[in-house]
């Protein structure tokens, strides 16, 4: 009986062990995988201006928000352009494609103040696309695993 008592604690200590190391592993890999996808609060950033700004316009051809949301767009474009970028994708090829962006912002806010709601829409569609691409290359940068829907 004695024995019996023994070999159940030493399993229960097993499985103890086996689960705080488990979770341990688990929550290194969700630190590790939150950090690398929190790194670049500039990509965040823009994208709630950007959401705020394009998706009454995809839901209902809303352009208001839109226009009311240009000069802020701007505003972090230009910071976004001047932050430094995360490791991953610090390169030639996303510092070329923040730029672009910083400089269709721009174009974005004259077009506004044209009031010409067609070319405001493609010009919209266009910085939508621009963040998206910056975003892709955020997502499928070499050795990143994770993956983003939207």
């Amino acid at each position: 009986m004695k024995y019996t008592i023994i070999r159940c604690l030493a399993v229960a200590a097993m499985v103890v062990g086996v689960i705080a190391c488990g979770d341990k592993k688990h929550d290194h890999h969700a630190n590790h995988e939150s950090e690398e996808n929190a790194d670049w609060t500039m990509m965040d950033e823009f994208h709630m201006v950007m959401a705020d700004a394009f998706h009454p316009y995809k839901d209902s051809a809303n352009l208001q928000p839109a226009k009311d949301h240009a000069s802020h767009m701007v505003v972090v474009a230009e910071k976004w352009a001047e932050s430094e970028l995360p490791e991953r994708v610090n390169n030639e090829k996303v510092k070329s494609l923040i730029t672009k962006l910083r400089d269709n912002t721009r174009e974005f806010e004259k077009t506004v103040g044209t009031q010409n709601d067609e070319e405001i829409a493609a010009a919209l569609n266009k910085l939508h696309d621009d963040f998206h691409e910056i975003q892709d290359a955020w997502y499928h940068a070499e050795g990143d695993h994770s993956h983003h829907d939207h």
